[in-house]
């Protein structure tokens, strides 16, 4: 250990800081939120075209499309379970892998 009390310059600090923290970005963890957040509604928005587009003009089944959605949101819903332990997020994933297995199922069976 150093028995030198000079003063660290801001560099130093600044350096120390990240490597300290450097799984812990505060920052980064909030944008990767955000874009999780704006991927969902990416997905969203393309199941809506794609089933407008379906169901209006296309003609067909929407259970491919329905099946995709449950299952994504079926998986954030396995995450936060997993991270938060929650019965809450438990059940809500149950619910939407039951749902995804639904729709796979007619998707295989009626097309």
């Amino acid at each position: 250990m150093e028995d030198n009390k000079t003063p660290l310059s801001r560099e130093e600090v600044l350096a120390r800081s990240r490597k300290e923290n450097a799984c812990q970005d505060e920052r980064e963890h909030q944008v990767t939120v955000t874009a999780n957040t704006y991927s969902m509604i990416g997905l969203i928005a393309v199941f809506l075209l794609l089933a407008v587009a379906r169901l209006g003009w296309m003609g067909g089944r929407l259970y491919d499309l329905l099946a995709m959605v449950c299952g994504a949101l079926g998986a954030g819903a396995l995450y936060r379970w997993r991270q938060l332990h929650k019965r809450s997020d438990l059940m809500v994933c149950l619910c939407y892998a039951l749902c995804t297995v639904i729709w796979l199922g007619l998707y295989f069976w009626r097309g």
